[in-house]
């Protein structure tokens, strides 16, 4: 009696423990030393996307620029054709559907402003309509975070050209002074 209740047991688990991963949206920082007055980017990825469905459309808002950042825009990704609309709004459309596992939906681009931590943000519930990832039988939300470490740009070192003109004009005005 008690095989076969562990035989029905095993049967029982080996079909009911399917699951799908779950795609993760990423922020993904070009260069990670950020100087005052730099422009860098950030790439909006979704890894793990193992749906078995093609991925139509997406739509995200990024969410209240840090003050320390100054947003130029964005390039929505190869694969998709770009649909945003709104200040801070980045939405893509793909047609055929993407089936990669590894897709860029856009690069984000800012300007450094001042000395500091500041945060980036990027959210899309998924609503059915214009946010969310979009596949053919499913939708899924769209979040993630990433902060950028800005540092103050190191003073100008004189070059060695210059260097050499001042003491050799050094040098001249000593060298006129009258002999006596």
């Amino acid at each position: 009696m008690k095989n076969k209740f562990w035989i029905i047991m095993a049967v029982l688990m080996f079909f009911t423990t399917q699951a799908n991963a779950l795609p993760i949206t990423a922020l993904l920082v070009d260069n990670p030393n950020i100087m005052v007055g730099d422009q860098f980017s950030v790439e909006v990825r979704v890894d793990n996307d193992v749906m078995g469905e093609e991925l139509l459309a997406f739509g995200f808002d990024l969410q209240g620029v840090d003050p320390l950042l100054n947003y130029i825009g964005a390039n929505i990704g190869p694969a998709f054709l770009d649909t945003s609309f709104g200040v801070n709004n980045v939405a893509g459309l793909a047609f055929p559907g993407v089936t990669d596992t590894d897709i860029l939906f856009a690069t984000l681009v800012f300007d450094a402003l001042d000395v500091g931590v500041a945060q980036i943000a990027v959210e899309g519930i998924f609503d059915g309509f214009f946010s969310g990832m979009f596949y053919e039988f499913s939708g899924f939300d769209i979040a993630a975070q990433t902060s950028v470490t800005i540092n103050q740009r190191p003073p100008a070192v004189p070059e060695p050209a210059g260097l050499f003109i001042a003491g050799l004009i050094l040098f001249m005005c000593i060298r006129k002074r009258p002999f006596n």
